[in-house]
């Protein structure tokens, strides 16, 4: 049921990708708009695209709906006959020339009762959103009694629980939206003195939830009673309130330094690559970042900087502490003697992307559990090891074959994987358009090797190519060879602590929930020093290898069979 909640929390009042207010319109106009500009086949071929996938979405709600009343029809009838479902089928539907078998015949009755089951829950809105979601087949396919239980989740939402917080604070907030933007009535299609006898009106109107439990009370079953306060009008938020203020001026500061990448000193792995010896070396670099102090302000920044480098390089075991402050809506921006970016730090993700960005995560995974409350300073050297690792690529290079491929990562977690997609599309959508923006030069470098990718395949994370989590982990000191100019690095969470220490360049972030960094994670040694608390970090990387496949890809690009991609 998290993962279920998790990606109809998607659908909320300040998603740029899964608009439910266009979906409510659609349903209620069941037209499309209409394009007048641009070269007139593709505009003609696109507005198709668009009316069908409108249809579609208008289709997929009457499925559900004429599904519920089936159902609804059925437990209306069998209540006054005392008839089981066979019963019924063989006095009813067998007899008919075109008719169903009895097995399509109980499947939508099955399935109908579970939508029942979560529009009496919240209201018959609720479908829109499963429809617009593309949801419904996943829904349907609800094993037992767990509709119900959602249903009950819907109508008495625990806000002590994260399910119950993303209900209240996405859910029903766009519910409400669509009622008193969209108004549904549905003809039950019961004779109006059944109505009449359970205090119905003929007509059914959605937005009424008082009609509406009543009406799912009477005819399928009764579930909890509905917690008043958070179905309450006064409790809806208008989408603009979460959304940053537009008055905030949003600053820049851009520092050059004079570290040199291409030192001996700043080039070499400093570290052990033997395991146990890198723990121990990673230990000694946290006792020294312990030590650091930090600076203030950025002008104190500024300073400090400019005489920190000697010949391109820092003092041996000297490191500058950036503390989240500095970056508060604000973005920093670090570089290279030689204009390359050393670092840049982002502090500007909107409220509504960073708020809910630990319980997101969990609902996605779909256990609550996967976040461990703990203190990495108190374990043993085994705790610097990740116990849950789990990476999510979007395309991967292989060596012995022509052409990237799916990682087997993401075919093996397929519904994971597109639940994190769902889930996080909108945030992943905002840091394409922030680096498009903020750094067009490294924006267009990655992209560039990710416009062609095969079948005509679109990463869900550009400008980068693979997604990884990496939980419960502050990483031993490392290079990530094997990436592509720039990593960028999201930590998630409630904890103290977990810097990210960047060696040669002698920088220690401190990086809040919702906070990123970008730096070229293949030059520079990194590390995390200890946690306390539940961490995690979304990190986002393209593979060097992939070059070869933008450049000519692997050799095969003039042969035939590789022109269709």
């Amino acid at each position: 049921m998290e993962v279920i909640v998790a990606e109809l929390g998607a659908a909320n009042l300040d998603s740029q990708t899964y608009n439910p207010h266009e979906w409510g319109w659609v349903i209620a106009s069941s037209s499309a708009r209409s394009l007048s500009e641009g070269d007139p086949l593709l505009c003609s071929l696109l507005e198709q695209c668009m009316e069908m996938g409108s249809k579609d979405i208008a289709i997929s709600f009457k499925t559900m709906v004429t599904h519920m009343k089936l159902a609804v029809n059925i437990q209306h009838i069998r209540t006054m006959r005392a008839q089981s479902l066979q019963d019924l089928y063989d006095a009813e539907i067998a007899p008919l020339r075109i008719k169903s078998s009895y097995h399509t015949f109980q499947h939508w009755h099955t399935t109908g009762t579970k939508f029942a089951a979560l529009a009496g829950g919240s209201t018959v809105y609720f479908l829109v959103l499963v429809a617009g979601l593309g949801l419904r087949t996943s829904l349907a396919s609800m094993p037992g009694d767990l509709a119900c239980h959602l249903g009950n989740a819907l109508r008495h939402p625990d806000p002590d629980t994260m399910i119950g917080c993303t209900i209240i604070d996405k859910i029903i907030q766009v519910i409400h939206m669509l009622r008193s933007t969209f108004p549904i009535t549905i003809d039950p299609l019961f004779p109006s003195t059944i109505l009449a006898s359970h205090s119905l009106p003929s007509l059914i109107d959605c937005a009424n939830i008082a009609t509406s439990d009543l009406f799912f009370n009477s005819f399928i079953f009764k579930l909890v009673e509905r917690s008043h306060s958070p179905w309450d009008e006064q409790w809806f938020i208008s989408s603009d309130v979460s959304q940053q203020d537009p008055s905030v001026r949003i600053f820049t500061e851009v520092i050059n330094t004079s570290y040199d990448g291409s030192q001996l000193e700043n080039s070499k792995i400093p570290m052990p690559q033997e395991s146990a010896v890198d723990t121990v070396w990673t230990e000694r670099e946290r006792e020294v970042v312990a030590n650091v102090e930090e600076v203030n302000n950025v002008d104190s920044l500024w300073s400090k900087l400019e005489s920190f480098y000697v010949g391109g390089v820092k003092p041996t075991d000297s490191y500058i502490f950036i503390p989240n402050s500095l970056v508060r809506r604000n973005q920093l921006k670090l570089r290279n003697s030689d204009q390359s970016l050393m670092a840049y730090i982002c502090g500007s993700l909107p409220n509504h992307l960073r708020s809910s960005l630990m319980s997101d995560l969990i609902l996605s995974f779909g256990d609550v559990n996967i976040l461990i409350d703990k203190d990495t300073n108190q374990g043993t050297q085994g705790d610097f090891q990740a116990p849950y690792m789990l990476e999510k690529d979007d395309v991967r290079f292989n060596y012995s074959q022509l052409v990237p491929y799916i990682s087997s990562e993401t075919l093996k977690n397929q519904a994971l994987y597109e639940a994190v997609l769902a889930v996080f599309t909108d945030l992943f959508e905002w840091i394409k358009e922030h680096l498009k923006e903020n750094l067009p030069a490294e924006y267009e470098i990655l992209v560039e090797v990710a416009r062609e990718l095969p079948c005509n395949s679109a990463s869900p994370v550009l400008p980068f190519l693979s997604l990884v989590f990496n939980i419960n982990v502050a990483t031993k000191g490392h290079r990530d060879s094997r990436d592509f100019d720039l990593c960028l690095v999201l930590p998630i969470g409630n904890f103290k602590g977990g810097f990210l220490a960047m060696k040669e360049p002698g920088l220690v972030v401190e990086l809040l929930q919702g906070y990123f960094i970008g730096f070229q994670s293949a030059w520079v040694t990194h590390f995390n020093t200890h946690y306390q608390g539940k961490c995690a970090s979304m990190v986002l990387h393209t593979d060097k290898e992939i070059q070869h496949w933008a450049r000519n890809h692997n050799g095969w690009g003039d042969n035939s069979m590789l022109t269709t991609f």
